[in-house]
């Protein structure tokens, strides 16, 4: 059976377009820009942990090896 859309339900162009700028001001100019600094943090927040235990691990190797002089 197919679908059938009233008239009355769809939304006008001019509420949609309402909305949309609503929308865009709330969120602010630098959206994408936190949206992408935000997928960065992510990205390397659990990697920058690994890489600190394992230079970690590295120094402490590093300083019970005995000295040649």
């Amino acid at each position: 059976m197919p679908m059938v859309i009233h008239e009355s339900d769809r939304p006008e162009f001019r509420e949609l377009e309402h909305h949309c700028s609503q929308c865009s001001t709330a969120r602010g100019r630098l959206h994408r820009v936190r949206c992408g600094i935000e997928a960065f943090k992510s990205f390397a927040a659990p990697r920058l942990i690994t890489m600190l235990v394992a230079v970690g691990v590295l120094v402490l190797i590093g300083l019970s090896l005995p000295l040649h002089a």
